[in-house]
């Protein structure tokens, strides 16, 4: 036992001398015309992954029809194979304006590779020059960029600047108000499934605890967790609500999901210290500390991604390989990158959301 904290100190020093740096990717992955070069980003397995637990479950019990195309009944073909790409932000905290150059990354990988899925893995207005809009011009940006998911982080339970609450951190009525308009202004599923209401057992209305997206004619489970905060400080916020821890969170609904779904992943805003106990799915898409994390498994083998934070925050790149072998998809491979926004041009539409947005939220602050 005391080997096995010692060796997690080491790697979360590790991990802190890493947080330390910047972005992995910027200006020397640009091409003479400004679109990514992605030879530099592996195209092929770097990493042999192969012993990651249970990625995934018999593609049989999916109801895609398009699985069939990915199988074939000659016993001396090949081994079918997939790969997806996982694009993610993470703790952008209000600091917003990288993202004209990171949707001009995304549709570059977009066009050039077929199973891609964009998330958010939380904190993504707090603490920003804008919180007092509480999230509403980051929805409407992560709306115009194509999110396909979002998990709530910590900071989304707390509403800015309350002065009657604990910490200012916001009151029950306040933070169930303000999550509650986060869910109506995404156009994609707000994710949440280690936090339920103490009297019913439910979860948060119009949060899900999973989710199941179709990618390529394979069926992706994304479970959402997030960081214990608000309970482990007693806020305001908590008083009706069970904070679940997110590793055992994620023991308790993978049964669920696998019956839906052929690989699964975890959407996280818990931290790295659960996310490196999590077992049994193929990646953890990561949040909450700052880091910056690629290249990096956990200690169940599986990829952990984390795009740094704040004003230092990245886009992250996670490239999973999959080899249908005996009846599931086996993560094989995995390869990922920190995109940095320098010396990247902006998509301009997104530009304009943003430049229109700091003029209204001026115009109402002179007023």
């Amino acid at each position: 036992m005391r080997k096995g904290a010692i060796l997690l100190s080491l790697l979360l020093i590790t991990v802190f001398l890493s947080s330390l740096s910047s972005c992995g990717k910027g200006n020397d992955v640009l091409n003479s015309d400004n679109s990514y070069n992605h030879d530099l980003v592996a195209e092929t397995p770097t990493d042999d992954v192969s012993g990651a637990n249970e990625p995934a479950d018999d593609i049989s019990s999916t109801d895609d029809p398009d699985n069939d195309a990915l199988l074939t009944d000659d016993p001396g073909a090949e081994n079918p194979t997939y790969t997806i790409t996982i694009l993610a932000t993470n703790d952008i905290h209000g600091h917003f304006d990288t993202l004209p150059e990171y949707l001009t990354i995304i549709s570059q990988i977009r066009s050039e590779r077929e199973n891609v899925l964009l998330l958010d893995a939380g904190d993504f207005f707090k603490r920003g020059p804008y919180e007092s809009c509480q999230g509403e011009i980051e929805i409407s940006l992560f709306n115009a960029m194509g999110y396909d998911a979002l998990v709530l982080g910590n900071n989304e339970f707390k509403s800015p600047g309350s002065p009657k609450s604990a910490k200012r951190s916001g009151t029950l009525e306040e933070s169930d108000e303000q999550i509650a308009n986060i869910i109506k202004w995404a156009d994609f599923p707000v994710l949440c499934g280690n936090v339920t209401l103490r009297d019913s057992g439910a979860y948060i209305d119009g949060v899900k605890p999973y989710i199941v997206e179709h990618v390529g004619g394979i069926a992706i489970g994304i479970i959402g967790i997030t960081h214990m905060d608000p309970a482990e400080n007693n806020l305001d916020m908590a008083v009706n609500k069970d904070f679940l821890a997110g590793d055992e969170a994620v023991k308790q609904l993978l049964p669920l999901i696998r019956e839906e779904s052929d690989i699964q992943i975890v959407l996280s805003h818990a931290g790295f210290l659960i996310d490196y106990q999590i077992e049994n799915v193929s990646a953890v898409i990561s949040g909450h500390d700052h880091f910056p994390l690629e290249n990096i498994k956990n200690a169940y083998n599986i990829p952990i991604t984390q795009g740094g934070g704040e004003e230092k925050h990245c886009l992250s790149r996670l490239d999973l390989y999959f080899e249908y072998i005996n009846g599931e998809w086996v993560l094989i491979d995995f390869d990922s990158v920190l995109y940095s926004a320098d010396g990247v041009s902006k998509d301009m539409e997104l530009q304009r959301m943003i430049d229109a947005f700091i003029l209204d939220s001026e115009n109402e602050a002179s007023a």
